[in-house]
């Protein structure tokens, strides 16, 4: 099977799923996306108040036995900030996120929290 999954998925030809942020600190969080196929994304992240042409950008590996998913953390990031992000693979679809930081990692403040949860029940 393992055989089948590297030699039959296809190169990355757009993002089908995602961008999902997970593992969020004050200054870090995990961004998950999954593309048509095998190969690399990139992933593009500004400041909502700087404008995309300030985004930076990070390479993220796209692996054919992992159903053509891939994880990077994103780091040095500001506290509190609210951040835009687009991923994209490939000449095909790039997706669209956005996420806000707490302002500290050991904060008692009480803030809202929103949570958002997707899964595939066929």
């Amino acid at each position: 099977m393992q055989e089948c999954l590297r030699s039959c998925v296809g190169e990355a030809g757009g993002i089908t799923h995602g961008p999902v942020v997970e593992v969020v600190s004050a200054t870090s969080v995990a961004v998950w996306a999954r593309g048509e196929g095998k190969g690399s994304a990139e992933v593009k992240f500004w400041v909502d108040s700087s404008g995309e042409g300030t985004a930076k950008s990070v390479s993220m590996s796209l692996e054919a036995d992992h159903d053509s998913t891939g994880k990077v953390t994103l780091t040095s990031l500001t506290p509190g900030a609210r951040y835009h992000l687009r991923v994209s693979a490939g000449a095909g679809a790039s997706r669209d996120g956005s996420f806000r930081l707490p302002v500290s990692s050991d904060s008692n403040e009480g803030g809202a929290v929103s949570f958002v949860f997707g899964s595939c029940v066929g």
